[in-house]
């Protein structure tokens, strides 16, 4: 198969499910939908374009795109079959572990506390200070973050994940006990992705403002379709500013295009070279558990691990900068097992994001609910947060709760 027929079967696929899950949701804020637009189509249908034209200039022929699109292809064909069995057993054993958790209270979060409030900001502003001293960039992030986020974050991981985490929570914590409308509510997602602009990241900054579209659409009024074109542009407007700040260099479009360029073409790099890493039989997957161990604690925790195995063979070294291109998610389980890797990963992934999902539909006043079906099924708006750590946090978050408010 040509790429250019590989590239077209895998658009049409897109699409397609896109239209699914909005027909099966009635909204196109739904996992299968999401999924389609944002990993397929962004991440991955528009990284393939601008790998296809660098084409001339790559370490790898054309067979590699080819390769890589029928894999990914594979991996969105089991993200697709989730959707397609009958039965509620999934969104059964989701709420399971939320019962078993103790995250299914309704009552949790919904009075404001400004005590509370202040204090998730504070360990967030804490966080932040320790980032700047450990990480050594200092004042840089407050007068150049983009170069802080690039040079300064290694051996400092925690503590920028962590003050974009307590944002997050403040933020949902502000909508949920709030109830927000209008005004309010823009006001209080663009002053918090205001702040999130001090990390450097423009996934960070884009996470404030999709939480309070979804917040809206779900807990406000439904958005009507025009409603998310609108979005969209002011979206795709704002990425631009933000190249515009973080110095990018040539032509906008140039730009915006060569920032998505590295997925795909990390992972065709990799399917091309696979004969150097050899299958790991889960053994890649195994190794994530590095993530749970602190550095400090720690000092010879290895900087390649799980997904960044493949950096390792591909550019030594990166990882240890904390600079590393992206690669398509699924290329650690073919790292693993093969393509029956990758579509198996897709199902369970698609399971687990439509479990995630209904389960909300069913439970639209759980705080806990709202947060893990963000993160399982939408935007995750806990970046590094492995799906036990996202688990650990929101009982954490539960705990902190409960023990200002009291039982309620």
């Amino acid at each position: 198969m040509s790429v250019e027929n590989a590239f077209l079967l895998l658009a049409f696929t897109m699409v397609c499910a896109a239209l699914y899950g909005i027909h099966r949701y009635r909204t196109p804020l739904n996992p299968l939908t999401f999924f389609s637009v944002i990993q397929m189509g962004l991440i991955t249908l528009i990284s393939a374009l601008v790998a296809y034209s660098y084409l001339p200039w790559a370490d790898y022929p054309p067979e590699a795109l080819t390769q890589t699109a029928l894999i990914a292809l594979a991996y969105f064909a089991g993200n697709i079959v989730a959707y397609l069995f009958l039965g509620n057993l999934p969104v059964r054993l989701f709420g399971w572990l939320m019962e078993f958790l103790r995250l299914d209270s309704e009552r949790i979060a919904t009075q404001f506390s400004v005590f509370k409030f202040l204090l998730l900001l504070g360990c967030a502003a804490g966080s932040f200070m320790a980032l700047a001293i450990i990480g050594g960039g200092g004042m840089l992030w407050l007068t150049d973050t983009r170069t802080a986020y690039m040079a300064y974050r290694a051996g400092a991981g925690p503590f920028f994940a962590a003050m974009h985490w307590f944002l997050v929570f403040a933020l949902l914590y502000y909508l949920w006990a709030r109830r927000p409308r209008g005004i309010r509510l823009i006001f209080a997602t663009c002053l918090f992705a205001l702040a999130a602009y001090f990390s450097g990241s423009k996934g960070n900054i884009l996470t404030m403002l999709v939480i309070g579209v979804v917040y809206y659409n779900f807990c406000v009024r439904r958005i009507p379709i025009f409603g998310y074109m609108v979005f969209m542009g002011m979206i795709l407007s704002l990425f631009s500013i933000l190249l515009v700040i973080h110095g990018m260099e040539g032509p906008l479009h140039e730009a915006f295009w060569s920032y998505f360029r590295d997925y795909f073409d990390t992972t065709a790099q990799f399917l091309w070279r696979f004969d150097e890493f050899g299958y790991r039989y889960g053994s890649a997957s195994l190794s994530d558990l590095w993530f749970y161990v602190p550095r400090g604690l720690f000092p010879d925790k290895p900087y390649e691990y799980g997904l960044t195995l493949i950096h390792q063979v591909l550019f030594p070294g990166m990882a240890e900068t904390g600079n590393t291109p992206g690669i398509l998610l699924w290329a650690l389980a073919y790292l693993d097992f093969g393509v029956i890797g990758v579509f198996f990963t897709g199902l369970l992934t698609g399971f687990w994001q439509r479990a995630a999902f209904e389960y909300f539909l069913k439970h639209r006043q759980s705080f806990f609910a709202f947060l893990l079906m963000m993160q399982f099924a939408l935007w995750a708006p806990l970046p590094f947060a492995t799906t036990g750590m996202s688990f650990i946090l929101a009982i954490g978050l539960c705990l902190y709760f409960r023990l200002v408010l009291g039982r309620r």
